[in-house]
């Protein structure tokens, strides 16, 4: 097909470029693509499209403009000219298989190109243009024999019945436990929404000083707004840290997007979690005598599960014990305390039973806990201490009815031992050959030894005597 195409215009080689896609696609597209589209594109066209999809950013973090590459990259790729990339593209965006936006940055010119997935083929023939196109390239043989390819088969139904089984009687017993499950989330969503909001209140929020943090960032040409968009996560990370408003400033500035020179909201999160985690107490140094710390009292307990933030309370249960806040356990508090679907006091507590139980705290067992805690209605620190004193009662209850006999395992045989195999044994003695045996052995040998001698003269060409 030689379709007429724009100018180049102002595309270089040294253009940057990254790749997107509109649809999900798949390996039915690609059989679309070789029967209806293939001809139209034509190969280089066809080449292109294969290769844009190849550098399809595919992950859930958005795409970094620094990481683009040099249209150049695609010339080597395909083998061909900036002009005949050009009208292939062209093609494909002719076509609705790619669409390409343009914008400029301090790096130069780049171009987003977004990949869409082929039209099915009842879509594909209904459009006049293409099934027209599609016909004059390949002539009419070519033509029907595409379209029969992709004809739905039908069969009259009229007079049977249908015997087709649903889901439910198939999978009686799994529906029923889904069913069960989603009874038992839909319980705990709905707990969840009685709980507080996850965000903060502006009157929580005048705790923080936003004005000297907004003076701190001009260094980074930040502005209020930006602090504005990004203030819930910004006070959560001092709440739960206690970082001031000078940390804060310079750990912002540490970690913002120097592309588009705003707050990166997830590195810093994980930046703040990072540097978190090296503030543990301090490792005893090893030939250091154990230190016997006393056992925590409830009332010692309860008194710092209400008056400690989750992130001191974690690092003041392990001093008590004599152990280190591991790096992955900031991680899993900071993931229960900012959903704020417990009180902290009741985090706390969770936190003092994990680090108790297990020496540490782990995102599972805290995430069933929390779910536990929602459908008790536990909200306040005494009752969190009873309710975990009341499951663990009702644990070892059903652990002592439990019948501690077992079948003896059977004893296997005993294999019978070779004599040998005796420290005291002692082999046989000796016993004398019959005459008769040995002079058949000395005749056999005497008949050997003459039959080897004929043998050795024969190889060395010498008559025999």
């Amino acid at each position: 097909m030689n379709g007429k195409v724009a100018q180049i215009g102002t595309l270089a080689a040294l253009d940057g470029f990254l790749v997107t896609s509109a649809d999900y696609l798949s390996a039915y597209s690609e059989e679309l693509l070789t029967y209806l589209y293939q001809p139209l594109t034509g190969a280089v066209g066809f080449s292109l499209y294969h290769i844009l999809e190849t550098q399809v950013h595919h992950n859930d973090a958005p795409m970094l403009l620094s990481e683009r590459k040099a249209h150049i990259w695609l010339l080597t790729m395909l083998g061909e000219d900036l002009t005949s990339f050009f009208t292939a593209r062209s093609k494909l965006e002719a076509l609705g298989l790619l669409q390409s936006y343009k914008k400029s940055d301090k790096l130069g010119t780049y171009y987003i190109y977004v990949l869409h997935a082929p039209l099915a083929p009842k879509e594909f023939f209904a459009e006049p243009l293409l099934s027209e196109f599609l016909r004059q390239q390949v002539e009419d043989d070519r033509y029907n024999e595409i379209r029969d390819h992709f004809a739905q088969q039908r069969f009259d139904m009229g007079d049977y019945t249908e015997v087709t089984q649903d889901f439910t009687t198939v999978f009686s017993a799994e529906a029923s436990r889904v069913l069960h499950h989603q009874q038992q989330a839909a319980a705990v969503a709905q707990q969840s929404a009685l709980s507080p909001k996850p965000r903060y209140t502006n009157d929580q929020m005048q705790a923080f000083d936003w004005d000297l943090l907004t003076a701190s960032l001009q260094f980074a040409q930040i502005n209020r707004n930006q602090i504005n968009a990004h203030a819930q996560t910004i006070f959560m990370l001092h709440e739960f840290y206690k970082i001031n408003e000078v940390d804060m400033a310079r750990l912002i500035g540490n970690t913002m997007n120097l592309m588009t020179n705003e707050i990166d909201d997830k590195r810093l999160r994980s930046v703040a979690r990072q540097q978190f985690a090296k503030q543990g107490p301090s490792v005893r140094a090893v030939d250091a005598p154990p230190v016997t710390m006393p056992r925590l009292t409830e009332q010692e307990i309860l008194q710092a599960a209400k008056t400690l933030s989750p992130a001191e309370f974690l690092r003041w249960n392990h001093a008590k014990l004599n152990t280190l806040v591991g790096v992955a356990e900031n991680s899993a508090v900071m993931s229960i305390t900012q959903r704020h679907v417990l009180p902290d006091s009741v985090v706390n507590i969770m936190i003092n039973y994990a680090v108790t139980m297990f020496n540490a705290v782990n995102q599972i067992p805290m995430e069933k806990m929390v779910n536990d805690f929602l459908r008790s209605h536990v909200d306040t620190p005494e009752k969190a201490l009873a309710h975990i004193r009341a499951r663990a009662q009702k644990q070892q209850g059903g652990n002592s009815q439990r019948s501690n006999f077992r079948k003896p395992a059977a004893i296997p045989p005993k294999t019978k031992q070779p004599a040998w195999a005796d420290p005291n044994y002692k082999p046989p003695e000796a016993q004398e050959a019959d005459p008769e045996v040995k002079k058949r052995l000395a005749e056999r040998l005497a008949r050997y030894r003459a039959e080897n001698r004929e043998s050795e003269k024969k190889r060395k060409g010498g008559a025999p005597s």
